[in-house]
């Protein structure tokens, strides 16, 4: 699917790896199964991608569903783009 509404993430991004990498149950069992815990740099790869798409340096993606009974306009769009106190 294609995204609706990218979110720069660049400023936040070293926090969101940090943020993650203390997901102590996560990381021990990639690590316990796979031997490794490249969500990290699974993470890094995909925001910069998502990044690249939108011209930043990193950013998340999202798609509005617009299925029925759901809103027609992108209410993820419209919160993001009104001026935040």
């Amino acid at each position: 699917m294609t995204p609706t509404t990218y979110v720069d993430v660049t400023a936040v991004h070293p926090t969101k790896l940090r943020m993650l990498s203390c997901h102590a149950s996560q990381r021990a069992w990639l690590r316990a199964h796979h031997g490794m815990d490249e969500y990290l740099d699974a993470v890094d790869r995909h925001d910069a991608s998502r990044g690249a798409e939108s011209g930043t340096s990193k950013a998340e993606a999202f798609v509005q569903h617009r299925g029925h009974a759901y809103p027609a306009d992108d209410v993820v769009a419209n919160l993001l783009s009104e001026p935040r106190p």
